[in-house]
C-alpha cells in the first residue's frame, strides 16, 4: 500500500517537530533537576534533565502513531463506513497532533521551573480540546472506529446523531 503525503500531512508533520525544536531551544535554561510530575498544587516529582527528551521522543510518536492511525481508518475499514467522514476524521486527526504538541510546549514551560503554566493553561487547553472534539463528533457519520459505538447507535443514523450530541 502505497501512502500518499499531502500538505496536510506536512503541516501536521511540521506541528509535531515544534515541541522538539521548542526544547531545542529553551533545554540549556533549564534546571539540573526538572520536574516531571504535577498534581493540583504544583510539581511533586522530580528528575534528571535529560528526561526532557524522553518525553519529547514518546509523545511525538504517540501523536504521529495516533495521526498515521485515523489517516488510515477509511482505508482499512472492512466495511467502508468511514469513508463517508473522511474530511472529519481529518480535521480530528489534525486537532489531536495540535492538542498534544501544545501539551508538550506547556510541559516544558513546566520542566524550566514555570509551574504557573502548567496549572494555568492545562485545564484551558483539555477543555477547548474536548469542546472542539464534541463538535466535530456530531457531524460524523456513524462507523465503527470513531465517536460512541455502542450496538444502538450503530444501527440507527438518528440515534448515532443523538448519542454524539449528548455524549
Amino acid at each position: 500500500m502505497k501512502t500518499k503525503y499531502n500538505s496536510a500531512d506536512l503541516t501536521a508533520f511540521a506541528v509535531m517537530l515544534i515541541p522538539t525544536i521548542y526544547l531545542a531551544f529553551n533545554y540549556s535554561a533549564m534546571p539540573k533537576d526538572i520536574p516531571i510530575h504535577f498534581n493540583l498544587h504544583g510539581a511533586d516529582g522530580y528528575g534528571v534533565k535529560s528526561t526532557s527528551w524522553l518525553f519529547i521522543i514518546i509523545m511525538m510518536f504517540g501523536s504521529f502513531s495516533v495521526y498515521s492511525y485515523l489517516k488510515n481508518i477509511p482505508s482499512i475499514d472492512p466495511k467502508r463506513t468511514a469513508e463517508s467522514s473522511t474530511s472529519m476524521i481529518k480535521k480530528i486527526s489534525f486537532l489531536v497532533v495540535i492538542f498534544i504538541s501544545a501539551f508538550q510546549v506547556i510541559a516544558i514551560n513546566a520542566m524550566k521551573g514555570n509551574v504557573f503554566s502548567i496549572l494555568t493553561f492545562l485545564l484551558p487547553a483539555v477543555s477547548i480540546f474536548f469542546s472542539l472534539i464534541g463538535n466535530l463528533m456530531n457531524n460524523l457519520q456513524p462507523n465503527y472506529f470513531i465517536g460512541i459505538r455502542v450496538p444502538w447507535a450503530l444501527q440507527d443514523e438518528t440515534n448515532w446523531r443523538e448519542t454524539h450530541r449528548f455524549g
